[in-house]
């Protein structure tokens, strides 16, 4: 009898969506964290639906950061908020941070302010289904872990020096899911079409085809846009 790994009889299976979906559903309940920090893009926005379901519209608080107000992520963040009726914090910085690290603080720095003291992000799913640009001009295993091996240095470790106390999590890099995203082929993440293919289809009926096909920046490079919505 295998009594270790508990897990066993799941090694090697395929992942279908419906493991995926409750699997999420299970991490956000089991957080309890009702702020989420929103971009309005497919990730967050996938996020805000399950916490949506769990705790009710009006106990949860989104925060967002921008260039300006034409910035999209503050756009299509006020626009998802009225979606799912639920409050949108956008900040603007009175002058715009310039270095990786100084968004972040800035950033971090808003929401103390605002007496946050725990928050959800979407780090890391990018890197486990494909979300990057590069990774659709280059379908390689290559391609896929190099953005893998750069998570830790390039996003983990500055968001956890810069978050200046505030607790934060990260449903999306939760071990189990992880384990069944690990055992998704990368053809099934990405094609020539489209990234995040298995996000994609987890998110079609929970949040507008709007915000599936947005335009995707990432947390820093998004700062430096001036406005406009692409």
């Amino acid at each position: 009898m295998i009594v270790h790994p508990t897990n066993w009889r799941t090694i090697g299976k395929s992942t279908t969506l419906k493991e995926l979906d409750n699997l999420l559903f299970s991490i956000i309940k089991e957080i309890r964290c009702k702020n989420l920090s929103f971009s309005g893009g497919l990730d967050s926005s996938l996020i805000l639906w399950y916490m949506v379901k769990i705790f009710g519209s009006n106990n949860i608080h989104c925060y967002t950061i921008a260039s300006c107000y034409e910035h999209p992520d503050y756009i299509y963040a006020n626009k998802m908020g009225r979606y799912f009726n639920v409050d949108v914090e956008c900040y603007i910085p009175y002058e715009q941070p310039t270095t990786p690290d100084d968004i972040v603080k800035s950033y971090y720095a808003n929401l103390i302010r605002q007496g946050v003291k725990n928050i959800i992000t979407c780090d890391g799913i990018d890197e486990y289904m494909c979300g990057y640009y590069e990774h659709q001009r280059n379908l390689t295993e290559a391609t896929y872990y190099s953005f893998l091996r750069n998570l830790y240095n390039n996003h983990l470790e500055p968001l956890n020096r810069n978050s200046m106390g505030v607790k934060v999590f990260l449903p999306y890099l939760d071990k189990e899911l992880v384990f069944l995203m690990s055992q998704i082929p990368l053809s099934m993440k990405v094609n020539k079409e489209h990234r995040k293919v298995i996000m994609r289809k987890l998110a079609k009926g929970k949040i507008p085809d709007e915000i599936i096909n947005r335009w995707k920046y990432g947390f820093c490079d998004a700062m430096r846009i001036k406005g406009g919505v692409k």
